[in-house]
């Protein structure tokens, strides 16, 4: 009985030895960046063309996160009104509901300015990406998520 679970042992050991030495011996290659030379060609029209998209993408994400504060502040302004409006009601399972309806027309606000938020983010890397394309550059390495060839 005893060698069947030594003989278990030495094989699930081997077992994953086998299985989790090749891990440790990989190299990532996924999080490689580039040499910056192989990337960015160095040019003064290059560089000052890129300027101009990040300046054009910073501006509207800041156009676009001023959007969605706003969007944000009415939903908590539009909540706040209707909540109170609903503790003037008398009726128990009036104001009950009335208290729900407060809520979840809140959250649908809020998920909204959330998703147009998200978009118009989307939408500007989108837009960076083709500006930048169109001065001849390669990835700025600023968002590599957003900003990949």
């Amino acid at each position: 009985m005893t060698k069947k679970y030594v003989i278990s042992a030495i094989l699930v050991s081997s077992f994953m030895a086998g299985a989790v030495m090749p891990v440790f011996a990989q190299q990532p290659t996924d999080n490689v960046v580039p040499p910056l030379s192989a990337i960015a060609p160095d040019s003064n029209v290059s560089l000052a063309c890129v300027r101009t998209a990040v300046e054009k993408r910073e501006n509207a994400l800041i156009a676009a996160w001023d959007k969605f504060a706003a969007a944000i502040r009415s939903a908590y302004e539009t909540r706040k009104a209707d909540l109170l409006a609903a503790w003037n009601i008398k009726d128990p399972k009036e104001r009950r509901a009335a208290i729900l309806k407060a809520w979840q027309k809140f959250r649908e606000n809020k998920m909204a300015a959330r998703k147009a938020w998200d978009e118009a983010r989307r939408h500007i890397w989108e837009q960076f990406k083709k500006d930048r394309i169109a001065c001849k550059h390669g990835p700025t390495l600023e968002n590599p998520t957003a900003d990949a060839l």
